[in-house]
């Protein structure tokens, strides 16, 4: 399939995202894998940027299915993925932070009120798990560090909503990040909530140390 997003508006870009057939075979290889899309990655942040700090209509627009599909697709590191976007020099860095932290919102406004499947939980994994591999070098490389930075802030965010499932993500998307203050971060987070199951409990401390899968 061909795809061109340039120049192309909100409802469209969601369209292209979310708007797909959710195949009804297992394990049948996501619409993304054979697209080829023509696409302005500054444009194309500003419009997941607007998608994310406002997600409920996403809710009224897409079935469950399409969405989960959407959030794969914006994970699996197929073009344009999330991933691609933020890496991407040629995206002023103004532009990527806050697209990094717009993914608060996304999680306080829709993942709190319906996680879907697996896609909230997986989504910090596609973009934080170079920090654990390593392929990303926050101690020597000065991108690396500052996406680093943004992502622990916004993770950080995340651990604080009401919702049990968005904490376990944003523990999840820590483990992985690897950031000097993770520490601190989760053993905080446990003192302020004492009366956590001993499996999520065990799951943070993990986390901290990053031993997860």
């Amino acid at each position: 399939m061909q795809f061109d997003l340039s120049g192309q508006n909100l409802e469209a870009v969601m369209d292209f995202i979310f708007g797909h057939p959710v195949p009804t075979i297992q394990g049948e290889t996501g619409w993304w894998w054979e697209s080829d899309v023509d696409v302005d990655l500054e444009e194309y942040a500003a419009n997941l940027i607007a998608i994310f700090r406002t997600p409920a209509v996403l809710r009224s627009r897409y079935t469950r299915e399409q969405l989960e599909q959407g959030f794969w697709m914006l994970i699996s590191g197929a073009e344009p993925s999330l991933e691609h976007v933020l890496w991407d020099s040629a995206v002023p860095w103004s532009v990527r932070t806050a697209l990094i932290q717009a993914t608060v919102d996304l999680y306080e406004k829709l993942f709190a009120f319906d996680f879907l499947d697996t896609s909230a939980y997986m989504f910090w994994d596609g973009l934080a798990y170079g920090y654990c591999v390593p392929t990303r070098h926050p101690e020597t490389d000065v991108e690396d560090r500052r996406v680093q930075e943004a992502m622990f802030s916004a993770l950080t965010q995340i651990l604080e909503i009401d919702s049990l499932s968005c904490q376990l993500a944003a523990l999840h998307g820590l483990g992985h990040l690897r950031h000097p203050n993770t520490e601190k971060a989760i053993t905080t987070y446990l003192v302020r909530n004492p009366t956590l199951g001993e499996d999520h409990r065990r799951f943070a401390v993990a986390c901290i140390t990053g031993d997860i899968a």
